[in-house]
């Protein structure tokens, strides 16, 4: 059978992938999509390449901010300052990176923080008691802080 006839049947079984017992034009010897009817190795390769390049980081950079968030990549970094410390934000992934704050119940975006404050938020719990018991730790360190003075998170179901 010839790589036609094997392509052929393949793409009217409706097969992603068809065999031709015969390398690729770079000598692998693997199956071939229908679609393109390019190596499946080959295509790996590439694929792997491309999302290692920095173009291919930053289109995998907007496409999860658009589909997580619905947010543009130019819109998250409009924001320079964190809306809790008002440290200045960086694009990397370091502490003063920019992190998209929302909200885990309804997925509501709350803004943009550095690295920092959103993994703080989320190491409370978002829980509003958690940090006024935080605060008053910190206003108290050296006191003892009453117990009526502490604050319990609500439960969750």
């Amino acid at each position: 059978m010839t790589e036609i006839t094997e392509y052929q049947e393949a793409r009217d079984l409706g097969h992603k992938h068809y065999f031709t017992g015969r390398p690729c034009k770079r000598g692998h010897l693997s199956k071939r999509f229908t679609s393109t009817r390019q190596c499946v190795d080959c295509q790996y390769i590439r694929s792997t390449a491309y999302s290692k390049s920095d173009q291919g980081k930053l289109r995998s950079k907007r496409k999860h901010l658009h589909d997580t968030y619905g947010l543009s990549l130019e819109y998250v970094e409009s924001f320079s300052n964190c809306k809790i410390c008002d440290i200045s934000l960086t694009n990397d992934r370091g502490p003063t990176g920019r992190c998209v704050d929302h909200d885990h119940s309804t997925g509501k975006v709350r803004g943009i923080l550095c690295n920092n404050c959103n993994r703080a938020l989320g190491l409370l719990g978002d829980c509003t008691n958690r940090l006024e018991n935080a605060i008053n730790y910190l206003k108290y360190a050296d006191k003892l802080i009453p117990e009526d003075w502490l604050n319990e998170c609500p439960k969750e179901d």
